[in-house]
């Protein structure tokens, strides 16, 4: 798809929205496949509606040690080889409720500006900030909801998609990662921020660094390359540094000493905390869109075995339980090329054996902070497949028990 020089909203809209979005943007557009039912967009909704209610900012007093990151993270963006903006369109991913680009100024002097969130209050919020005040980009900009499986955006009519500290928000990866394929010009460019779960001194005490309750596809660095590989073309990646350890970051007064951490395994990502990265789109790759269908603990085809409960998990997500997880099982039905399941990991957590269509994966649950654990198993065999969870009696050497908790099974097909 061809620039547009010195063009007009209308003419950008025109261009870069999918049919029967142009005659509804005026405003955020709000996506109707996005919907509240979901406990994760829920949980989005009432975190954001508090945000803005209380004025807050992303900008909030930061720790040193934070603070520092967070300097180092723009000043690793912004030495990323972008060029000239003026006439490209440029997408925030999780713009959130703070405006298009306010973690990467340097975007805001584009062409076009879009803006995608899960949270159709976010979007608004931005919508409304963005035509508050003169910014670089003018009235040339649009919001839309997007849980990340589906973007809005015609065929390569993007230049640069930023995704910053998100992509481990997105429950399938792979779903996403096409979409943005599938939008980006040819020669455009992928750029994302995002933790690294390997980080060293996580790693070397049997942990992983970001687990929490909204990042439903934590990565490390290898799997984050992994994934990309098939689309696409890393052109630049650094680490930097957000946490030396859970334990310890709070210790971290001097703004030196939390500057110098940083800046850290700049060329060694796999050690780091945090990761930068840019890829660009390879022109081989053909992208699938995904169907998916969605079960939670209320889903009429499981089979239990053992005693199940529902638990409450973070806000209004809940998942189900198996308190003794070691003689538990859960079955169910699926058909699709492969499954995505999210377990909830805290300190009572166990350990799990997922089996589907001849294939296994050995999950450890246990994590000294709630949040989750995704299992993903690919290349199913066509047709209906038993898929089965069942807990191990081993566990973690510093877990209190051996809870398994399923907060949903995903399982898609691509089309």
């Amino acid at each position: 798809m061809d620039r547009l020089t010195a063009a007009t909203r209308d003419e950008y809209l025109a261009r870069v929205l999918e049919p029967g979005l142009v005659e509804r943007a005026g405003g955020a557009v709000t996506d109707p496949a996005v919907s509240v039912a979901d406990p994760v967009v829920a949980s989005y909704e009432s975190a954001f509606a508090e945000a803005i209610a209380g004025g807050g900012s992303i900008y909030e007093p930061m720790s040193p040690i934070v603070q520092a990151a967070h300097d180092r993270r723009i000043e690793l963006l912004d030495g990323l080889p972008v060029g000239d903006l003026d006439e490209s369109v440029c997408v925030d991913f999780g713009v959130g409720s703070w405006g298009f680009a306010c973690v990467y100024p340097r975007l805001q002097r584009c062409g076009f500006a879009v803006g995608l969130d899960i949270s159709a209050g976010a979007v608004r919020e931005s919508d409304r900030l963005s035509r508050s005040q003169p910014w670089p980009y003018g009235d040339r900009f649009v919001y839309l909801q997007s849980r990340g499986d589906r973007l809005g955006l015609r065929d390569g009519s993007v230049d640069v998609f930023f995704t910053g500290e998100c992509i481990e928000h997105v429950e399938n990866t792979d779903a996403f990662l096409d979409e943005i394929h599938r939008v980006l010009r040819p020669g455009g460019s992928l750029i994302l921020t995002t933790p690294n779960a390997d980080a060293y001194l996580y790693r070397v005490q049997g942990e992983q660094y970001g687990v929490g309750p909204e990042h439903l596809a934590l990565m490390s660095y290898a799997e984050l390359l992994r994934r990309l590989e098939p689309g696409f073309e890393v052109v630049a990646a650094h680490g930097f540094n957000s946490s030396l350890h859970r334990s310890v970051d709070g210790l971290i007064a001097d703004p030196e000493v939390a500057g110098r951490w940083a800046a850290m395994f700049d060329d060694r990502p796999d050690l780091a905390s945090g990761l930068v990265v840019m890829a660009r789109p390879r022109p081989e790759h053909r992208p699938a869109r995904y169907l998916r269908t969605v079960a939670r603990h209320d889903h009429r085809g499981f089979r239990r075995h053992g005693t199940w409960d529902v638990a409450s998990l973070h806000r209004s997500i809940t998942g189900l339980r198996a308190v003794d997880g070691a003689h538990a099982r859960l079955e169910c039905a699926v058909d699709g090329d492969g499954v995505i399941l999210e377990f909830w990991c805290h300190d009572w957590s166990g350990r799990a054996l997922v089996t589907a269509g001849g294939l296994e994966r050995e999950v450890e649950l246990y994590e000294p902070v709630g949040g989750f654990r995704r299992v993903q198993i690919d290349g199913l065999p066509a047709g209906p497949q038993r898929l089965r969870i069942r807990g191990l009696p081993e566990r973690h050497p510093r877990s209190v028990s051996n809870e398994v908790i399923l907060y949903q099974l995903l399982v898609y097909r691509r089309v």
